[in-house]
């Protein structure tokens, strides 16, 4: 698993126990949080989405791929409105 620090690079996903990544989660939430960006937020989903692959649970599997396209969603939305700014 990455630094929680630097967070995964652009097209990896986190890895390693369920705990560690449920705390990475938490933590890339907290980030965002604190500067809420799409890069952030893009650090949420991908640890979701993750999460999701590694479950084994498949009701809590489906939540966090929902979750996860919940964030991607946040994402665009929140891209779109930077490029509606840089328009004007």
């Amino acid at each position: 698993m990455s630094d929680l620090n630097q967070g995964p690079e652009y097209g990896q996903k986190p890895s390693g126990a369920p705990n560690a990544l449920a705390g990475a989660t938490l933590f890339a939430m907290t980030r965002y949080v604190e500067s809420p960006c799409a890069e952030n937020a893009m650090l949420v989903a991908r640890h979701l989405e993750c999460a999701a692959e590694q479950e084994h649970d498949a009701r809590l599997a489906d939540l966090c791929f929902a979750l996860a396209l919940r964030w991607r969603g946040h994402i665009m939305r929140q891209l779109s409105g930077e490029l509606m700014m840089e328009r004007h």
